[in-house]
């Protein structure tokens, strides 16, 4: 079955500022990370018991992320050391997504505790399956990326992370520099230079710095994106008029877009 996306859970990765932690000193085993994390997203499927879980195999992984399987075996012990999955098995493993579970007390704040990834739980983003994936199931992507570069570092961390903050019912997402930098932990100059090599992968379908035709590096300037896949993460051609779609994109952020018929009432 061809999903149009699959469920991330982000609480850790984002209001736990988990994304700092890929770091440039082991560039290839971080890059490896992020890769394996968003396949396990993208193969992930909902259990008996409600929890997310993927059984892809170390051959599946080296061929849909683009890496060997020394990397393999580092990028998943990254995973387990930031403990955003668990696994199950011996020979035929299985890998689950780690979440949130809120604790609520009359008395207190909510607290929140790590838990195997439930949708009900909330704090989940949609990542796009198709866009991402091919027919063939080749990540165009990955495959575009060398495994030992800051680019390829950058450009995923950015990618999970405007996933994460892309609001519900909405097509685009909008952040300010400043905010990326500050959650991210990625130079302004390295944003910029991720963006560039996103859009030429395929990982951004569109960007807009707003009017501002000249980077200047402003942690006030707002940038505005379309994700790859963009038009399946937000299917409601029930819930808007062909002259609503028409007005939302007049807009100069998304100048040029082909609107697909199938969202259009």
């Amino acid at each position: 079955m061809n999903f149009f996306w699959k469920p991330m859970p982000y609480y850790w990765i984002r209001e736990g500022k988990i994304l700092k932690e890929f770091k440039r000193n082991n560039l290839s085993a971080a890059i490896a990370a992020l890769k394996i994390y968003i396949l396990i997203v993208l193969t992930s499927s909902k259990d008996s018991d409600g929890g997310y879980s993927s059984s892809i195999t170390y051959d599946q992984i080296t061929k849909m992320a683009s890496i060997s399987r020394a990397l393999v075996s580092s990028g998943l012990k990254k995973l387990f050391e930031l403990e955003l999955i668990e696994t199950e098995g011996v020979r035929r493993k299985k890998y689950f997504l780690l979440g949130v579970k809120t604790i609520r007390n009359d008395s207190e704040k909510p607290r929140y505790i790590k838990a195997r990834f439930h949708s009900e739980q909330g704090f989940w983003a949609k990542t796009p399956h198709i866009g991402m994936v091919d027919e063939s199931g080749r990540i165009a992507a990955f495959e575009a990326m060398t495994n030992r570069s800051v680019l390829d570092l950058n450009s995923l961390r950015l990618f999970i992370y405007f996933l994460s903050i892309k609001s519900k019912g909405e097509v685009s997402i909008s952040v300010s520099t400043s905010k990326i930098r500050n959650n991210t932990g990625i130079s302004y100059s390295d944003i910029f230079a991720a963006i560039g090599f996103m859009q030429s992968i395929g990982m951004l379908y569109r960007v807009s710095f707003g009017g501002n035709t000249i980077i200047d590096h402003d942690p006030s300037s707002i940038i505005h994106f379309l994700v790859c896949g963009w038009e399946c993460l937000e299917w409601k051609p029930h819930y808007l008029s062909e002259e609503e779609w028409q007005d939302r994109f007049t807009n100069p952020i998304f100048s040029g877009l082909e609107i697909p018929n199938r969202l259009v009432k």
